[in-house]
């Protein structure tokens, strides 16, 4: 087992400008606090060695910057459109990162503002599987299904119920505790090997592990009707951004480079 302090860990706060379902969604405020600081300030407090923000917008950036992310660019037009492959804006933040200090990450974790209740602990949680177990290529952040699979039907060409898995004259499927648990990625945090993403050449490298996070938390901020249902649980539970962490030792700081 590896100690995770010892891994050179890089998070990577993905927040585009040109949102399309929810314009300026990283800019909504959610208790009064735009959407990419909540984010900001968890990986801020969490063990990543160095947290970088890739935005193509100036003003996500400078709200970044003042939240806890480095800004060491503005992400470039390419990199910035609808259908742009999350593992290459990934790649591109890595490649930047290590250019700028001299630094190789073992880890990169890709960090998504519209979660925004995640805590530091998620994201060390991802860190920790990582270190504990040589043969993960990825751990990543997941929330409990509330609908079980084997209760889901499709409709084939004629209009006719499928059922989406087999089993459904099982009496057994009735019964939500006795069917296996599934997860969903909750879309807060990837933690991926730096080598294995290069290597795979995507977000989820095999193999795998699972960071369960709570229910509550897990709100994944798309729509407008998500927003109105995240005000409403972060009233509920009375969630709160994380305290802001702007001391985080940097490695160029510290002279402890590679």
């Amino acid at each position: 087992m590896t100690d995770s302090s010892s891994l050179r860990s890089l998070g990577v706060i993905c927040a585009r400008g040109a949102s399309k379902r929810l314009p300026r969604k990283h800019m909504r405020e959610l208790g009064g606090v735009p959407l990419v600081s909540w984010m900001c300030r968890a990986a801020a407090a969490s063990k990543l060695t160095r947290v970088v923000i890739t935005t193509e917008d100036a003003e996500i950036a400078a709200v970044a910057a003042a939240n806890g992310a480095e800004v060491l660019f503005l992400r470039e037009p390419h990199l910035a459109e609808d259908f742009a492959a999350d593992h290459d804006i990934v790649v591109d933040a890595l490649n930047r990162a290590e250019s700028n200090d001299g630094t190789r990450y073992d880890i990169v974790v890709m960090i998504q503002p519209t979660t925004p209740f995640t805590l530091p602990e998620d994201i060390d949680g991802c860190l920790a599987r990582l270190s504990e177990n040589q043969e993960l290529a990825t751990c990543f952040t997941v929330k409990p299904v509330s609908e079980p699979p084997q209760w889901m039907f499709i409709e084939n060409d004629h209009r006719y119920a499928i059922p989406l898995l087999d089993g459904i004259g099982n009496n057994n499927i009735a019964h939500k505790q006795l069917l296996t648990q599934y997860w969903l990625p909750s879309g807060a945090a990837y933690a991926i090997r730096a080598s294995a993403l290069r290597m795979q050449a995507r977000i989820y490298c095999e193999p795998f592990a699972l960071q369960p996070m709570d229910r509550a938390r897990s709100v994944d901020i798309d729509e407008a009707i998500d927003l109105t249902i995240a005000e409403a649980i972060a009233t509920m539970h009375g969630y709160q951004p994380v305290a802001l962490n702007l001391t985080r030792p940097r490695l160029a700081d510290t002279g402890d480079q590679k």
